[in-house]
């Protein structure tokens, strides 16, 4: 946000890299989930989520949603974190999980800067005050998007 807000007419090339490494932050999850569970993956789950109670949330969003359930992660204040350590260790298939952290996490951080693009340093006290409250509609109306197209 910073950086399109220093330089908006770059905001799309911000987003781009951005969003490439978010994603490769994300296969390095599940590279961690899958191979290194023991050795790193627990003592970051236990950081974070010490009582497992998103993580348990996160196996029963893997079981009813699979592919869906890593987008919402990756647009929602849901923890991405866990649910790309979650895929690794639930072997999750890979191809799914990376085009859902691509659908995901492009449309979280596109958003962002879209709007810094259109509206500059007009919009930034207002995203800065409800950043959170912004990406929890958004997810919303993703997700509802998402029941929608599941349906049909």
């Amino acid at each position: 946000m910073a950086l399109c807000l220093g330089k908006p007419s770059a905001s799309f090339r911000f987003a781009t890299i951005c969003t490439v490494g978010s994603v490769l932050g994300g296969i390095l999850g599940y590279g961690i989930g899958l191979f290194a569970f023991e050795a790193v993956g627990k003592p970051l789950l236990n950081f974070y989520d010490p009582q497992r109670q998103v993580f348990t949330e996160v196996k029963n969003l893997y079981h009813d949603w699979g592919f869906w359930g890593v987008v919402i992660a990756a647009i929602t204040p849901i923890p991405y974190k866990l649910f790309t350590l979650g895929s690794g260790i639930l072997k999750f298939d890979f191809v799914q999980f990376l085009l859902a952290s691509i659908v995901g996490r492009s449309l979280r951080i596109f958003t962002v800067c879209t709007l810094i693009f259109f509206f500059g340093d007009r919009i930034k006290t207002w995203l800065e005050g409800n950043l959170i409250e912004s990406i929890a509609v958004i997810g919303t109306l993703a997700i509802a998007l998402l029941l929608l197209l599941k349906l049909f």
